[in-house]
């Protein structure tokens, strides 16, 4: 007892050195949290971005650092001559282009943890990559044409910025049109613009060129006799 009447009549005697450590203890507490919490995100849309191209084999630019399978830095692919390189190859049975877009920070620094995706997909692969994921309340459908400027964005990116079906929206300096809100419980879908690959192209200045091409093998083939 008197070891705590003691401890107690210091703390209120030394009241500047009371109030540092509680702050201090406070301010780590924080940050320990924040990073926690960063770095969980990130580990899970990373997660994510391997069920999405799960059992295929991706092929990305030799100066690319590809972390799980989300490709950081390096070049771009020539999309059609890449993908004539992969059909010449017996095992394969299909190839799928996709251009994967992170948000450049000030001084063109890519983000450590990116806030937002875009994704750009041939319609006609989209159910190749999206699988079985479907559209909020089944309210609007996914974009049809390569070169109409349209896309569905994730339930999170629609819920921040109040985006509903047939909202016009800026997507690096162009108009885009939603049609549909992705309903999945995917942290990445969930902040990802996805759009048809050719208007991808276009918004972002890459003509003819993706940064992911899937290569999926024939039945029978696994991915490591075909890697």
């Amino acid at each position: 007892m008197r070891l705590l009447t003691f401890c107690f009549r210091n703390l209120t005697r030394r009241k500047i050195r009371t109030t540092l450590c509680i702050f201090g203890v406070a301010l780590a507490t924080t940050c320990i949290v924040a990073l926690g919490a960063t770095t969980m995100r990130y580990t899970r849309v990373i997660k994510e971005t391997n069920l999405l191209f799960d059992g295929q084999i991706m092929v990305v630019s030799k100066g690319a650092i590809v972390i799980q399978a989300i490709p950081i830095g390096g070049g771009m692919l020539p999309q059609n001559r890449t993908e004539r390189l992969l059909q010449n190859i017996t095992s394969v049975q299909k190839t799928v282009p996709i251009l994967f877009v992170t948000p450049i920070g000030v001084g063109g620094i890519i983000q450590p943890v990116p806030v937002n995706f875009s994704m750009g997909i041939l319609v006609e692969d989209w159910r190749l990559i999206l699988g079985t994921t479907s559209l909020k309340g089944a309210v609007g459908h996914f974009p049809e044409h390569e070169d109409i400027a349209e896309a569905v964005v994730g339930a999170s990116l629609a819920d921040q910025y109040n985006w509903t079906v047939g909202a016009e929206i800026r997507v690096n300096g162009h108009e885009v049109r939603i049609t549909g809100v992705l309903d999945t419980k995917m942290a990445l879908l969930n902040r990802c613009i996805v759009m048809p690959l050719r208007l991808t192209q276009k918004i972002y200045n890459y003509p003819n060129s993706v940064n992911i091409v899937l290569a999926n093998p024939i039945p029978g083939c696994t991915q490591e006799e075909l890697s």
